[in-house]
Formats: structure tokens, sequence, C-alpha cells
């Protein structure tokens, strides 16, 4: 867990083979965004996210 949002460090923890490895991810949209960018950023053709089990996106209205 992160107490702010860093795209590098979020990635890193994604694609780091060390245990325990990240396998659950809930983000809305644009923290996909970021991610996607971050790795262009750093030049990632692929990444692998076998080790993945769950990756959700997904954001909801605020009521009042």
């Amino acid at each position: 867990m992160h107490e702010t949002f860093n795209p590098a460090a979020v990635l890193q923890d994604l694609v780091d083979e060390k245990e325990p490895r990240a396998n659950v991810l809930m983000a809305v949209p644009t923290v996909y965004v970021k991610l996607m960018e971050e790795a262009e950023k750093q030049g990632l053709k692929k990444i692998d996210l076998g080790h993945m089990r769950m990756v959700v996106s997904g954001s909801g209205t605020k009521f009042r």
C-alpha cells in the first residue's frame, strides 16, 4: 500500500518479482492511464501481469 499515488512506485510493485507480490489492483480509469503513461515513459513495451488474481476498473457517482 502507498500513502499517496506515485505511478512509478505502483508500477514497480506490479512488475517486481520479489515476494510478496501485488496480486490485486482496484482503481479508477485515470489510475490505469497514469500507469500506462509511466510504463511508456520507462520504455516498457510489455508487462507480465500473469501473477495478478484480479484487476478491476470502476468509478461511481457522488451521492449527497
